[in-house]
């Protein structure tokens, strides 16, 4: 069966799959490489305001762009997860240590005695999560839908990445109306574009 003929869910699995496969070592090497590229972004460079998700699992580590980010004088946000409201709520962090625990799903989220919620509109780079993307910017998430719903409330000016290994770039994704698409794509060998690609 072609990848074209795959559902988004048979899509996740084969994604998720190959994501799990590479070698923890190599996943660490990766992550470096990513979130240095990330970070010498000029959209990274101009974005005062950014929010970052926790890493969990095989994910690219996002741990040091957190840090990072923090020590570089940007303000930092990190998601909080409502699950009653299927919502994310963006909310500042000054000590990951201290203001993260387990959230609904289990990932390091903002503690509801350490909220500091922002605006939607505020930010200017919005990491967002993903399980495989494509070079027009089309991803297929965890299945939750909660960025779909949130990312159409943040600016338009806004700066949408995702940070994935190779083996999670797909030729071509399929795409629901709901599905909103990141900006740019970067992983351990590129920086994808995806503005401006041919919306097919």
């Amino acid at each position: 069966m072609s990848q074209g003929a795959l559902s988004k869910k048979e899509l996740r699995a084969v994604a998720l799959s190959r994501r799990d496969a590479l070698p923890p070592a190599e996943r660490a090497a990766f992550s470096t490489s990513i979130a240095a590229a990330l970070k010498g972004m000029p959209e990274y460079a101009r974005a005062h305001t950014v929010m970052l998700y926790v890493s969990f699992g095989s994910e690219v580590e996002t741990w040091d762009l957190i840090t990072a980010a923090l020590a570089g004088g940007k303000q930092v946000t990190v998601p909080k997860v409502i699950k009653s409201e299927g919502a994310l709520v963006p909310s500042l962090v000054k000590d990951p240590a201290k203001d993260l625990a387990p959230g609904a799903y289990g990932i390091l989220e903002p503690r509801y005695d350490a909220l500091r919620p922002v605006r939607p509109s505020s930010l200017d780079l919005i990491l967002v999560p993903g399980v495989a993307f494509d070079a027009g910017g089309r991803r297929i998430g965890y299945g939750g839908g909660y960025y779909d719903r949130f990312l159409p409330t943040v600016a338009a000016t806004a700066v949408c990445v995702a940070a994935a290994y190779e083996a999670q770039v797909f030729p071509a994704l399929p795409q629901d109306a709901f599905d909103h698409r990141v900006d740019y794509v970067v992983t351990e060998k590129r920086i994808i574009d995806c503005r401006g690609r041919a919306k097919v």
